[in-house]
């Protein structure tokens, strides 16, 4: 199992007719008849494949669509992995970031990863690296400091979005943990959990707890999800919900990150 396909992130782009699929695998049966028959001009290649003469002209020059350049890096850095894979690992912690402390933008596709100690660009760093992505730090005054990614950004945010990330700061576009964390392994499972750790940690009104407290914009059907992946990775008895926080008593923490 992957966490996202390529159906997945082409179905980001909105365009219809042809949709951004569909003029991917026109693309594709371009490059194939082009190479069988590499002595046709845009003309005959427009005609027996019976599509339009401009968008032939524009490939038979080097343009490629848009959605093929992105899946295209996507596939060559390892985000269409199959479960478990070191870059599956990396992407399962970036999403669980941008879900706990994060955002997609909606304008662009911008990803932006919230700072919080020293550690966390070390974290952070490891994981984009893994996928073919450098990155920025962002300065904000009186604010927590920001990764940003400087290339290929928003073909990384549309991929976290089609990865169950929300697009901008409407936090109700997503009222499920992602899909993948179903069929995901323990350690996948857990390091999403650690994730919200790192991130989202807070002081808790008893000393044996450690608290977590999710965004209070999230969905109630979220935060259900969230408490239900922390009781089946952790153990029921050792997990308890207050409103949008999770609480986890010693051992449900040693279990989560007892591999770390």
């Amino acid at each position: 199992m992957q966490i996202l396909t390529e159906a997945d992130v082409l179905a980001t782009y909105n365009r219809k007719d042809p949709t951004a699929e569909e003029l991917v695998d026109d693309y594709r049966e371009y490059q194939n008849y082009s190479d069988e028959h590499p002595q046709e001009g845009p003309t005959l290649v427009s005609r027996a494949l019976d599509m339009p003469h401009g968008r032939i002209k524009e490939w038979h020059n080097g343009v490629q669509p848009d959605g093929y350049r992105a899946i295209s890096f996507l596939e060559q850095n390892g985000w269409f992995d199959k479960i478990p894979a070191s870059t599956t690992n990396s992407l399962n912690r970036l999403i669980a970031w941008l879900l706990a402390s994060g955002c997609v933008k909606s304008r662009g596709f911008q990803p932006r990863f919230t700072l919080h100690d020293s550690n966390d660009i070390y974290r952070l760093s490891s994981g984009l690296r893994n996928l073919g992505l450098k990155h920025d730090i962002q300065h904000r005054e009186g604010r927590p400091d920001e990764v940003t990614i400087p290339e290929q950004s928003s073909v990384a945010g549309r991929a976290f979005v089609a990865a169950g990330v929300p697009r901008g700061t409407d936090h109700y576009q997503v009222d499920r943990l992602p899909e993948y964390l179903n069929y995901a392994t323990t350690a996948m499972r857990r390091k999403f959990i650690e994730s919200y750790l790192l991130t989202r940690a807070a002081e808790a009104p008893e000393p044996w707890a450690t608290r977590i407290e999710l965004r209070s914009t999230r969905p109630a059907s979220y935060i259900d999800d969230f408490e239900t992946l922390c009781r089946q990775e952790a153990g029921r008895s050792h997990v308890e919900r207050a409103g949008c926080s999770v609480f986890l008593s010693p051992v449900a923490l040693e279990r989560i990150t007892g591999d770390s």
